[in-house]
């Protein structure tokens, strides 16, 4: 019964501008000149063009053909029995469920498009490592991903996916999962691990998976997201970008302990910590006491931060935005995913 009160206070707390928004909502007329509207079914005759997101990485991919840099790689272990054949199977029904799983990257004219392949099935490797001693096991595990690590995909042949199982013991195994960035972004793997997990317990069932029908597929977003950002509403958004980030724009002129080569090698790594629970506690009452998110605060500290490594005022850097506004694109396998420039 406390939750109305709070909530008139978090309320009467917003902007006025937040506070005209939420109730624009609420009413359920919350449209304005930029509001999305809903993404109607494309005609399957020709290729989708590339979304905004797979034609920056596409770009790069010209100028360093083939490299790993861009490969979305994930490992599950699985302990307890497993039906090999069941979730090989499972696996093939999400790739041809979703279709960015089944493209390539070809050109029409002057232009990159999708292309999508009517049917794909992939050949899921089983390595038996049981034979090996642990010692022996791990090395081969981490040589298998050191491979996985260095290997690319090619854009224009596909496929780009591919999967290989690990036999550890008869009841713990590895499944290595690698894609191009191109068709897939962190939001999809939590879609492709559960539906693959859905198909897998159906199938041991011998039962037909219930799987939600997708309301629109990939190329449907994509070729309405080149109509609807274009024309006066991209030149309006371009300007309001070119204004926020105008003039000179600093580096972020960190402190290394080594100077950078010339060329960039790709050989970093990446360094994780816990923050206590306590910590946690004491960073929700700030956000909640500021009308801002977790996240936000998270973020601000990693600015400040930032900017006192590297004894700058001003510093710019980039956060990712999952970049699924309709909830037509939730269930969506596909690359969505972009980076929000932050000048702070």
């Amino acid at each position: 019964m406390s939750e109305a009160p709070d909530r008139s206070a978090r309320f009467a707390k917003l902007s006025p501008a937040k506070r005209a928004l939420l109730e624009r909502r609420l009413r359920g007329s919350a449209t304005d000149d930029d509001a999305a509207p809903r993404i109607p079914r494309r005609p399957d005759a020709t290729p989708a063009p590339l979304s905004f997101a797979q034609e920056r990485l596409w770009y790069l991919d010209q100028l360093e053909p083939d490299a790993p840099i861009y490969t979305v790689r994930t490992a599950y272990r699985i302990l307890g029995p497993l039906d090999a054949s069941a979730l090989i199977e499972s696996l093939n029904l999400v790739v041809q469920r979703h279709a960015p799983l089944r493209t390539r990257f070809g050109m029409l004219g002057s232009e990159p498009v999708q292309i999508v392949e009517e049917s794909l099935r992939l050949d899921v490797p089983l390595v038996d490592l049981s034979a090996l001693s642990d010692e022996e096991r791990a090395a081969a595990v981490a040589a298998v991903l050191e491979e996985e690590a260095t290997a690319g995909f090619h854009l224009a042949t596909g496929p780009l996916i591919r999967a290989r199982l690990l036999r550890l013991t008869t009841s713990e195994h590895i499944l290595l999962l690698a894609a191009d960035h191109t068709v897939i972004d962190g939001w999809s793997l939590g879609i492709l691990r559960s539906e693959v997990v859905a198909a897998y317990e159906a199938h041991l069932e011998n039962i037909e998976p219930t799987l939600p029908e997708l309301p629109v597929r990939y190329g449907d977003y994509a070729a309405w997201q080149r109509h609807w950002l274009s024309g006066e509403r991209y030149a309006r958004l371009l300007r309001y970008w070119q204004d926020q980030l105008d003039g000179e724009l600093p580096l972020l002129e960190l402190p290394t302990d080594r100077p950078r080569p010339a060329v960039q090698r790709y050989r970093g790594t990446a360094q994780t910590f816990e923050i206590p629970a306590v910590h946690v506690e004491r960073l929700t009452a700030v956000a909640h006491a500021e009308g801002a998110t977790l996240f936000m605060i998270l973020l601000a500290a990693t600015g400040v931060a930032l900017a006192r490594y590297a004894r700058q005022d001003e510093i710019v850097f980039g956060s990712p935005v999952a970049n699924r506004e309709l909830p037509e694109l939730e269930r969506l396998i596909g690359l969505f995913v972009n980076v929000l420039v932050l000048r702070i």
